[in-house]
């Protein structure tokens, strides 16, 4: 199968510490949903930053139309409690809340 470059810039910058234990087939599985809801929970991500940070410091958070359903401190929680609720299947955005943000120099 062959995967989309978005979601392989996605895998990439998950933190290395976690990318053994992320199955990338687990992420394919979360985008079956249309890109405007996609991209408004991402939006949302992005415009809540602050509030979402005080709330889920260096966690995994997944958004759907636009409210936090989910968070874990790792991804494979969260997946298996989006899988157990049966949220995987509506596709949640899945960020992490980085509590320090990685810089890099070139």
């Amino acid at each position: 199968m062959k995967i989309p470059k978005d979601i392989r810039d996605k895998y990439a910058a998950i933190p290395r510490e976690f990318q053994s234990d992320v199955d990338i087939s687990d992420l394919l599985a979360l985008l079956p949903r249309p890109y405007e809801a996609l991209t408004a929970d991402e939006d949302y991500f992005d415009q809540n930053y602050d509030n979402l940070l005080e709330q889920y410091p260096d966690e995994w958070i997944a958004i759907l139309d636009r409210r936090v359903v989910g968070h874990a401190k790792h991804p494979m929680r969260l997946l298996a409690d989006l899988k157990r609720r049966e949220l995987h299947e509506l596709a949640p955005v899945v960020q992490f809340v980085e509590k320090t943000p990685r810089h890099l120099s070139l």
